[in-house]
């Protein structure tokens, strides 16, 4: 589950073209929240990140406690609620355990250790993992090697830096930022009292529209 704590969460993008030309988006943030309970708490932007609006923002809650997640549509008031699904180990079936299928060796990742190194005075363990495409896996014709950096916090339970690097699709990144390890406040994880509560039956399409 994890120590309480509240943090911006950055992910940013580059990707280096064949002539040397960098492309690298403005990085998008969100903010995040999680209690020593499990529930857990994401605001990110709902539309153009340039749009400086309290209601334009996706607000998301799951609360595995009650059994419930929400999404908040702000301009409307609405709590849109639907049921957590839990996730049970599927049983054996025969008489025997269940053989999953045989990778092939140059499919299976490998992973090394990169040791310690703290992150705002937070200490963190880090792996890379290498995984390699073979020639002719996806019409490539030579191998396309993946490497994923990848520094956790054991007592936060959560992943404090991850790096990816593709030559597919460039380098993307994300951190967490502005780390505060105390206990978020309950309110956070709930419909503001003023919310209508809607259970989500179906998709839900949240709008958001500028003032004029």
């Amino acid at each position: 589950m994890g120590a309480p704590y509240s943090a911006v969460r950055e992910s940013s993008f580059v990707k280096t073209l064949a002539d040397g030309t960098r492309i690298s988006p403005k990085p998008e943030t969100a903010k995040y929240y999680r209690d020593s309970q499990g529930r857990d708490r994401t605001e990110r932007p709902l539309c153009d990140s340039s749009v400086d609006e309290p209601d334009a923002l996706l607000i998301e809650i799951r609360d595995p406690v009650a059994g419930y997640g929400y999404f908040f549509d702000q301009q409307q008031r609405i709590a849109y609620r639907f049921k957590l699904t839990i996730l049970h180990p599927r049983p054996a079936s025969g008489p025997g355990p269940v053989q999953a299928a045989p990778v092939a060796p140059e499919l299976q990742p490998k992973s090394e250790p990169l040791g310690s190194q703290s992150f705002d005075g937070i200490a963190a363990e880090g792996t890379r993992t290498i995984r390699v495409i073979p020639a002719g896996a996806e019409d490539n014709d030579r191998a396309i090697t993946i490497v994923t950096e990848t520094w956790r916090s054991a007592d936060m339970q959560a992943s404090l830096l991850t790096r990816t690097m593709d030559p597919r699709d460039g380098e993307r990144t994300t951190r967490l930022t502005n780390v505060d390890r105390g206990e978020p406040d309950i309110a956070l994880f709930q419909p503001p009292a003023e919310y209508k509560v809607v259970d989500a039956t179906s998709r839900v399409t949240i709008r958001y529209v500028r003032p004029d």
